[in-house]
């Protein structure tokens, strides 16, 4: 993530500005200023906030939105926008009924949420939620004239979706009553596995995000992998890697390879897109499963691919996993090697 924010950097200091028209951005616990605060304030009128990577389920608050006649009117403006500059809904939740939603919807530079302090005394507070995915946020503010109360920006958070590990829409998996697209499964259906035969769905879940940068997608054209159709998959979803090239490389029989490390610029590679649809499934234990008739993996719950989930999804899958939420490792194994990233570019070179 990048901040652009023409400021002074005051951490570990107790000092805020005086300036009219100013914003202050810092973390921490809500205290302005101290060692556990990064804190930037200036007169500068925006802060922009650009992500180098869809992000979603971002939110922020802006604390003490209010007015005093004559003095001071607090305005704040926040637009959103995609890694295309199409505009991403905000959601706005007001502390006090006197702060007044100005703005709430789609506007040539993107989606505008705009609340108004001039009605209000004794400093409420306006966070603003966006759902995302959203590569670009912009905080105006502007208080009237002369300085009082200065704002602040806390409890900023978000997830990442740069490191999904799935399939795309349209991904035809084989199942007990033959291929079936990725977005028809459903929990409890019968899907081929290499190792143990037809496996019960244990679990399914989808999420859309941008398909630009490094969540685009993987395009691995027909036949590239032994897939007999083309086959899109996100960038760090592994697929099933086996014989010289494997042994070569790796020293192994087979190996499950990043299907970034296997882009070779002309039958795999990036396929950026507006937006991409992901679907997870997982079953009792990692499995290997035929899909486009290719091998690759089924979800794994890990530590990293756990932080790709969004809340909702890593609760419904704590609800049927919920040995998971105290120790991960209950899960197993993966079922195969699995490649460093260094060592699935050799083998893509090969």
């Amino acid at each position: 993530m990048n901040i652009t924010y023409p400021g002074v950097n005051q951490t570990n200091t107790n000092t805020v500005g005086t300036a009219p028209n100013e914003i202050v951005l810092f973390d921490g616990d809500g205290v302005r200023g101290g060692p556990d605060d990064d804190e930037y304030n200036s007169t500068a009128p925006a802060v922009v906030i650009n992500f180098d990577q869809g992000v979603s389920d971002v939110s922020f608050t802006i604390f003490d939105v209010d007015a005093s006649t004559n003095v001071w009117d607090d305005q704040i403006r926040v637009i959103a926008t995609d890694g295309n500059g199409n505009p991403v809904e905000i959601s706005i939740s007001l502390s006090d009924p006197d702060i007044v939603i100005e703005s709430d919807g789609s506007a040539a530079d993107g989606f505008v949420a705009q609340v108004d302090g001039s009605n209000n005394s004794d400093g409420g507070n306006a966070t603003f939620t966006i759902a995302g995915p959203v590569t670009n946020i912009q905080i105006f503010y502007e208080n009237g004239n002369d300085f009082s109360n200065d704002l602040g920006i806390i409890g900023f958070q978000m997830n990442t979706f740069g490191d999904v590990l799935c399939f795309c829409r349209g991904t035809m998996i084989e199942t007990k009553t033959g291929a079936r697209a990725v977005e028809n499964l459903r929990e409890g259906d019968l899907i081929l596995t290499r190792d143990n035969g037809y496996q019960p769905l244990r679990w399914v879940t989808n999420s859309r995000i941008g398909g630009h940068g490094p969540q685009a997608p993987i395009k691995i054209a027909a036949g590239a992998l032994g897939n007999d159709t083309e086959l899109m998959v996100s960038p760090l979803h592994k697929m099933l890697i086996s014989g010289w090239r494997a042994e070569l490389c790796m020293g192994v029989d087979e190996a499950l390879v990043m299907a970034k490390s296997l882009v070779n610029g002309d039958t795999i590679r990036p396929a950026p897109c507006q937006t991409v649809e992901y679907f997870h499934i997982m079953f009792d234990r990692h499995e290997i499963i035929l899909s486009n008739n290719c091998w690759s993996e089924s979800f794994y719950p890990g530590r990293q691919a756990l932080r790709t989930l969004d809340q909702t999804a890593r609760e419904d899958l704590f609800s049927k996993f919920p040995e998971l939420v105290e120790d991960i490792s209950t899960y197993g194994q993966v079922c195969t090697p699995v490649a460093k990233a260094h060592e699935g570019e050799l083998i893509a070179a090969q």
